[in-house]
């Protein structure tokens, strides 16, 4: 059991991420409030919930950033069902959740427009590994018919996905998270990962030496990005 010693394992794993990293995302967040255990041998149907480390766990983690002096802040992944419990957990430890706007572009568009305060307690996300890349998703979902206004369905999607970029930029989220894929307005040849089918993943990977060399339109589409952080007040 992790327990017994202490978690050592996973908070020396931390102190490694904390000697790299500004900010460290908690994947599965749902997993310290509770887990499904399977005895060794078991069918998983055996199995049963069991009550996690909890605040506990992540008092410790907080404890080592603190006494080592680590800046490293923690992100909640709370995604998908989420139960009484691991809501507690979430407003008990104050750490700060994520939404994704290929999932939850309405809850983001009201918590901007009407709770800031709840908004600033965000990570605003257009989508992670496991979705579409934006331009993928809006090509999709319009069935290639979105159009500009120039007859390009293409460069309407693609001024669809920045528009939502701006509006995620322009947010009270603590933090806006981008794919580089999103950066780059790349569509579902870019596509990282497609969860339950187990194989084609994982094979995408940034061409050339580097990303001007890769992308044509890098330098403008940089500098756009540039631009509007500055004015957002995003680093």
């Amino acid at each position: 059991m992790l327990e017994e010693d202490g978690y050592g394992w996973w908070l020396r794993r931390i102190r490694q991420c904390a000697e790299r990293f500004d900010i460290l995302r908690i994947d599965h967040f749902r997993g310290l409030s509770e887990y499904y255990a399977i005895p060794e041998g078991k069918d998983p149907k055996e199995g049963c919930w069991q009550h996690s480390a909890g605040l506990r766990f992540l008092a410790d983690v907080r404890g080592i950033l603190r006494a080592e002096g680590f800046g490293m802040k923690l992100l909640a992944e709370d995604l998908g069902h989420l139960d009484a419990g691991v809501k507690n957990l979430l407003k008990l430890s104050g750490l700060p959740g994520m939404d994704i706007w290929q999932f939850s572009a309405e809850d983001m568009r009201h918590m901007s427009d009407n709770e800031p305060e709840k908004a600033a307690h965000r990570a605003f996300y257009t989508g992670t590994h496991d979705n579409n890349t934006l331009l993928g998703f809006l090509k999709e979902k319009d069935g290639g018919e979105h159009s500009s206004g120039n007859g390009s369905p293409e460069m309407g999607s693609t001024v669809e996905a920045l528009a939502v970029i701006r509006r995620i930029y322009e947010s009270p989220a603590a933090l806006a998270m981008l794919q580089v894929q999103d950066v780059l307005m790349l569509g579902e040849e870019a596509r990282m990962n497609v969860p339950g089918i187990p194989e084609g993943n994982w094979t995408w990977k940034m061409p050339g030496e580097t990303v001007k060399e890769a992308f044509r339109e890098a330098s403008s589409r940089l500098g756009w990005f540039r631009a509007l952080a500055e004015r957002t007040g995003r680093k």
